[in-house]
């Protein structure tokens, strides 16, 4: 799931940019509350799918985001599938899922979409109507609509961290393309490159090569371990300790450099975070992590 999102990541090309009106919401059929006007007022407007991993896990988060600003902010959810595949996901999503959803048609997910793959993918709108930030609802959304809500929100800072997420896109795809080739290790050298770089703000670039090179089913034979935790670690940071996946990723890097101890802490703690199929699979990394532990000095 790591690599999926990594590759679909790399795909990303900018149709609505930071600072231009936000699209209209016209085409979208309600399942449950709204409509949402994303011109009148400040929103956050999600585009997710009920087969996506990441955005379910994103879905509580967003709960507790509109709870917490209230009528301050609005949120709308929005998937591009069929109402009957939609309808039963919600029911059973219950309070975990307290926001108005929606199915968005062709031109309304295109005008805001655009040749964009990766979901979730939410955009801030601000009180003027323009798009303020685009990213990862998980990944600095919350510090972002905490100053679009005060109005100190730096828009200039946030078109040049448009561009830098642009730049970073662009070198994911040509890291995608080495990898599709079998050329691991040219992908990783590229990586290396642009950690501390173009790539730094990006949690699921990050996450994903920090997998590549630690997945015990993968195929590199000279593992950059340092090259792994720098990126599990910074992409730790970046969704503040609370993405299972990262903190999976985290405590495998750690047990492939052989301290079993800290992969358990880890473990645990994503365990904890994680959700039903999720979850079981996790716990089976974390007894492995366990055995190894009781036998380390």
């Amino acid at each position: 799931m790591r690599l999926l999102f990594l590759l679909t990541l790399a795909l990303f090309a900018h149709a609505v940019e930071v600072g231009q009106p936000a699209p209209s919401l016209a085409g979208v059929t309600w399942l449950k509350a709204g409509p949402v006007d994303p011109t009148r007022g400040i929103t956050v407007v999600e585009f997710w799918a009920t087969w996506c991993g990441p955005c379910r896990e994103s879905i509580p988060h967003l709960t507790e985001l509109s709870k917490q600003y209230q009528d301050r902010v609005k949120f709308a959810g929005l998937s591009d599938e069929d109402r009957a595949v939609v309808l039963p996901f919600i029911a059973a999503q219950g309070a975990d899922m307290a926001y108005p959803v929606g199915v968005a048609d062709e031109p309304t997910k295109t005008a805001w979409m655009g040749p964009r793959t990766s979901i979730p993918t939410a955009f801030a709108v601000g009180s003027d109507g323009k798009v303020a930030w685009i990213g990862h609802p998980m990944e600095g959304m919350d510090e972002a609509l905490a100053q679009i809500a005060a109005g100190t929100w730096d828009i200039g800072k946030a078109r040049a961290s448009a561009e830098r997420a642009a730049e970073g896109d662009k070198i994911l795809g040509e890291i995608q393309a080495r990898l599709s080739a079998g050329a691991i290790d040219e992908a990783l050298a590229l990586a290396r490159e642009h950690v501390d770089g173009a790539l730094s703000d990006s949690a699921a670039a990050l996450n994903g090569i920090a997998w590549v090179i630690v997945d015990p089913a993968g195929k590199v034979r000279k593992q950059d371990l340092d090259l792994a935790l720098k990126a599990a670690e910074r992409a730790n940071e970046l969704t503040h300790g609370k993405d299972f996946n990262v903190l999976d990723t985290l405590a495998r890097v750690h047990f492939t450099r052989g301290d079993a101890k800290r992969a358990v802490e880890l473990q645990r703690k994503a365990v904890e975070l994680a959700k039903g199929d999720a979850r079981e699979m996790l716990q089976q990394a974390l007894a492995e992590y366990e055995q190894a532990a009781q036998k380390s000095p």
